[in-house]
């Protein structure tokens, strides 16, 4: 026989002055306890994934830079393009790609930015790929 084998099967003994507080009050009480304050924040932020930025090749730069010329001259059009650029993370290292499709509304080559209908400004050193569809 057990040391624990008399009461190990009675029932939790129940209070008699107040009744049991629900899970969602007894978390609401405790909540304030919070030891370690933006410890949440950090473990999610550590949590989320960025990628880290593709090198591009030189073929890869002769093909964007042959796009690019192409959209110039035909930037009085207002062509539609594909646009898939990096978005450096502001947080940590790394960042994510993004696609953006568009109409084309100018190219400022000062600042080498493509200038979009839609406000989009994206800048012409983040692009990976670029494509004109339809062509």
């Amino acid at each position: 026989m057990g040391k624990y084998d008399d009461i190990i099967d009675m029932p939790r003994p129940e209070p008699g002055r107040h009744r049991k507080l629900s899970t969602g009050k007894r978390a609401e009480l405790f909540a304030s306890f919070d030891a370690l304050t933006g410890l949440d924040d950090k473990v999610s932020e550590a949590g989320r994934l960025t990628d880290a930025r593709m090198e591009s090749s030189e073929e890869r730069e002769m093909r964007i830079d042959g796009v690019l010329n192409l959209l110039l001259a035909r930037i009085s059009e207002q062509p539609e393009v594909r646009v898939v650029y990096f978005v450096p993370d502001r947080r940590k290292e790394g960042g994510s790609y993004v696609f953006h499709e568009g109409t084309l509304r100018r190219i400022d080559e000062v600042m080498r930015v493509l200038c979009f209908t839609d406000g989009t400004e994206i800048d012409i050193g983040s692009i990976y790929d670029i494509a004109i569809p339809g062509t």
